[in-house]
């Protein structure tokens, strides 16, 4: 533990860590990793007022990943099939 009351990371070099720092503390406070999680609050019923209404649209017939597949192979073979210029 350095002077300021911060751990280091290493001997050297002697700096203060803010991450060995934020690990240390539950060891010295004697605390059993893990630590348990808070208690969990209901969820809201329905969307909170202001919030977007995401996903709940009709969903596509083919997915987005298959549809630009699609599209680069055609473009792909339309840049192919294009005649050469001198």
């Amino acid at each position: 533990q350095n002077p300021s009351g911060a751990f280091r990371y290493q001997a050297t070099p002697p700096d203060d860590n803010a991450g060995a720092t934020y690990q240390v503390l539950p060891a010295l406070a004697g605390v059993v990793l893990p630590v348990p999680p808070a208690p969990q609050l209901p969820a809201p019923a329905g969307n909170p007022p202001g919030m977007p209404t995401t996903g709940q649209g009709p969903t596509p017939d083919l997915p987005l990943a298959a549809l630009l597949a699609l599209l680069l192979v055609l473009g792909g073979r339309r840049l192919t099939t294009r005649p050469a210029r001198d």
